[in-house]
């Protein structure tokens, strides 16, 4: 993430801001994936004059450096995600197995491309690998079923992600598919934006006045805070030179870059496909490019400043994901209060905190990640997981030790979820120097 130039922000003099004699060089380091050569090579491009894209709009630039490295694969790509669903549902062997279950279309077939892990030399990371797991809607006109109610339990396949084709299959027991239960699926039509209740009332955020921040391209003053919005495929939102004006001290560094960079759910089940399943969703999905465009009134709430987010897609191309990012105030209850004893009198003050927010998907489950900003001086993280969880079946009468049953013939396998926080502190100083002591609460 570049933002522009704006020299309004640069550090200022009595005469003025203090202009750079010569701009630093316009860089950006790119992963490239060769799927004719199943090579993965790291670029940096020097782009040295840029163009806006109309009618005779250009750009140019010279690779500065291009080294290939060994035995990796990047993450994987929504494209390649069809195209292994489309060739697993393709193969005929599958088709049969599915129809030992009672399916014979496979339009109601549901096919996610998880990486199929490093359990053997077969896994080796020179093979750009999927382990699919598989399951099946009931009703071919409701696209809003939850098909994940539904798992197909028994049926082992790899799949080649670099040659689209089927390189190991098995059909290697027979688990009755979990009934259907429509209490279990979504209503149909749009985003309801919360009101699943008849006994709520509408709640509604005003501010008459506006907003309290201020926003000048990718730059947020907020109180006494300012910070840059960034955005990258893998993090996803990435806050940049947060700091904060103090009094006669001026605009103190506190953080040169926040985000989360991984994040990685392992599965407790010992049987097939659970003990595989231990997935790195940023670096394996990437949580920016699996991000949500936002609607006002369902994700955020109040008066809202969006944010778009661009980048390269599988291809090459350039991709934008509108109202990616929300920026808003919220109340957050009481800041501070008193009470004399011998007056009567109080004072109260509200507390208010800034939110700078984005939501993915990755496969089944929802991932909202929240950086807060206080009036007290304090920013705060918050990950919300929400969404659906990863099923398996069961025989009839069957239970599994590290699961729990949640409904006739379906278990949910224990799991859990880790997050890594990058969090590159400046604290009155250059990144990743502290002349003056950081607490971090992580929760």
């Amino acid at each position: 993430f570049f933002p522009p130039f704006q020299p309004s922000l640069l550090p200022r003099t009595k005469g003025g801001p203090v202009i750079p004699s010569r701009l630093p060089p316009r860089r950006a380091r790119l992963v490239v994936y060769n799927k004719q050569t199943n090579e993965t090579s790291i670029w940096v491009v020097e782009l040295s004059e840029v163009h806006a894209a109309t009618r005779g709009g250009h750009h140019r630039g010279k690779v500065i450096s291009s080294e290939v490295v060994p035995d990796v694969q990047p993450a994987m790509d929504a494209m390649e995600y069809a195209e292994c669903e489309a060739t697993v549902k393709d193969f005929p062997p599958f088709i049969e197995a599915m129809k030992k279950r009672g399916i014979d279309d496979m339009e109601l077939v549901m096919v996610d491309a998880w990486c199929a892990g490093y359990y053997s030399d077969a896994d080796a990371p020179n093979r750009r690998l999927g382990k699919p797991l598989i399951f099946c809607r009931t009703e071919s006109d409701n696209p809003m079923e939850n098909g994940y109610a539904r798992p197909v339990e028994g049926i082992h396949v790899i799949v080649d992600m670099q040659n689209n084709v089927v390189i190991e299959f098995e059909d290697r027991k027979f688990v009755p598919l979990p009934p259907p239960d429509h209490l279990r699926n979504y209503t149909t039509g749009e985003t309801r934006g919360g009101v699943d209740r008849s006994d709520v009332k509408p709640l509604i955020i005003s501010q008459p006045e506006g907003p309290s921040f201020r926003i000048t391209g990718s730059f947020v003053e907020w109180q006494k805070w300012n910070f840059r919005v960034g955005f990258t495929p893998k993090e996803g939102l990435v806050i940049h030179s947060v700091a904060y004006v103090d009094g006669n001290r001026g605009r103190r560094p506190i953080a040169h870059r926040l985000s989360f960079v991984e994040m990685v759910v392992p599965y407790g089940d010992p049987n097939e496909p659970h003990y595989r399943k231990n997935a790195f969703d940023a670096g394996e999905d990437g949580l920016g490019k699996n991000a949500h465009s936002l609607k006002k009134g369902c994700d955020c709430l109040g008066y809202i400043k969006y944010f778009d987010a661009h980048f390269t897609n599988f291809t090459g191309g350039v991709e934008t994901i509108e109202n990616c990012v929300c920026l808003h105030e919220e109340d957050h209850g009481i800041l501070w209060k008193h009470q004399d004893w011998r007056t009567g009198l109080a004072e109260v003050r509200r507390s208010r905190r800034l939110t700078v927010s984005f939501i993915c998907t990755i496969a089944n489950y929802e991932y909202g990640f929240y950086w807060h900003f206080y009036q007290d001086g304090k920013i705060e993280s918050e990950v919300k997981l929400t969404g659906i969880l990863s099923l398996g079946a069961l025989m009839p009468g069957e239970q599994r030790k590290y699961g729990t049953t949640i409904a006739p013939s379906l278990y949910a396998p224990v799991h859990q979820h880790f997050f890594v926080a990058r969090m590159d502190m400046a604290v009155d100083c250059k990144p990743n120097e502290a002349y003056n002591q950081v607490g971090l609460w992580l929760r």
